[in-house]
């Protein structure tokens, strides 16, 4: 079970940075679509702020709770 925790550790150390890097281009598409002079890109843009908040946050949380739960893990 050691070796288990040990492994879900690494993977979530491993996925971490691309995580960041996802956020940050999701981020910039809607600035993108902010910047086009179309008023319906706009709203898309608008409307993908919250999903795009909400999905790093998910993503993130479920890192750091995968690190917390590993440290948890003692046999």
């Amino acid at each position: 079970m050691d070796k288990f925790a040990e492994n879900v550790y690494a993977l979530c150390k491993e996925v971490q940075p691309y995580t960041h890097v996802l956020a940050i281009v999701a981020l910039l598409v809607v600035g993108v679509m902010f910047v086009l002079p179309s008023d319906e890109t706009r709203q898309k843009g608008k409307k993908a702020i919250p999903y795009i908040i909400v999905g790093i946050i998910v993503i993130l949380g479920a890192v750091y709770m995968g690190e917390w739960i590993t440290g948890k893990i003692v046999f």
